[in-house]
């Protein structure tokens, strides 16, 4: 899956490039008598949320784009246990579009959902539900890809960036991490 932004909105692309749907801002859902009617109204946007949705700053110089096909795989904190990184937490990206954090500890604290990259390093990621019981302080390496705007590439090392280009993890391929 890969996205495109457009003048009026957001273009979501299938592997193969065919368009899913297009996301249409003050777009509604089409009724259906089994949903409420509380669910049909488009969701309301507080400052925060808005703010996190704005266009991310550039990868800075130095870093090569993260396409959609390099950023398939399993993926480590650089340093092993990058600060405040639970130690033993991965993620894997797939190329069906989904992602799931892994932890040595408990992976139902790890989070997982979807994403889409393009070729210039934006990307996009959402959350499925999850416990946070008994997760401890800790942060997942699958938090730092879920905080990501941008990818990028230092050589081998993935870098992920928020919307602020401040870094979020530093990530090494499964097969390159020593633990």
């Amino acid at each position: 899956m890969a996205f495109e932004v457009l003048a009026a909105g957001v273009l979501l692309t299938g592997a193969d490039g065919e368009p899913l749907a297009k996301l249409i801002p003050g777009g509604q859902p089409n009724p259906h008598p089994n949903v409420a009617e509380s669910e049909m109204a488009p969701p309301v946007l507080g400052p925060g949320q808005r703010a996190s949705l704005r266009t991310p700053k550039p990868l800075p110089a130095g870093l090569t784009p993260a396409t959609r096909a390099r950023l398939s795989g399993r993926w480590y904190a650089a340093d092993g246990v990058a600060g405040g990184i639970a130690p033993g937490s991965s993620v894997d990206v797939l190329d069906d579009g989904s992602f799931r954090g892994r932890q040595d500890r408990n992976d139902a604290c790890a989070p997982g959902g979807h994403w889409a990259a393009d070729d210039n390093g934006r990307l996009l990621s959402t959350s499925l539900p999850r416990a946070l019981v008994d997760c401890g302080p800790d942060t997942e390496v699958g938090d730092g890809f879920l905080a990501a705007a941008r990818a990028g590439f230092d050589g081998t090392e993935l870098v992920l960036l928020d919307a602020d280009g401040g870094e979020t993890v530093r990530l090494v391929r499964g097969d390159e991490q020593s633990r």
